[in-house]
């Protein structure tokens, strides 16, 4: 069994194999999936060959992936400051994101990246 390399698309070390046909980033859901005749050596291989984004910060080019509709990401582009918002149209319109504050929506989007998991509780 090889060593699974980060997520090719957030760059997330939360990689993980389900069964023996999926392997998933737990940060931005990405996955291959294959059937159940494939080895898992040739899915683990399919899975690291895919071209990892340049980018380490986390950051994601609209122009590579963007996120499911209506999952709140942090949105960054042509602003001082990136803000949490969600997809609402096809990247062929203008207003295809809106803050999730207040629904403006928000033109100008050229990057996203997952939300962070909530801390755990310190109580435990």
């Amino acid at each position: 069994m090889s060593e699974l390399k980060p997520c090719p698309f957030c760059g997330s070390e939360d990689v993980r194999v389900i069964g023996s046909a999926c392997i998933s980033c737990d940060c931005c859901h990405a996955s291959v999936e294959a059937g159940i005749l494939v080895k898992r050596t040739a899915l683990e291989l399919l899975w690291n060959s895919i071209p990892r984004n340049t980018r380490t910060d986390g950051w994601i080019s609209v122009k590579d992936r963007v996120p499911k509709m209506g999952e709140p990401v942090l949105v960054s582009g042509s602003h001082e400051h990136p803000w949490i918002g969600y997809r609402v149209a096809d990247a062929k319109y203008d207003f295809n994101w809106v803050d999730i504050c207040d629904n403006d929506f928000i033109v100008g989007i050229t990057h996203w990246q997952p939300l962070p998991s909530a801390p755990e509780s310190e109580d435990a």
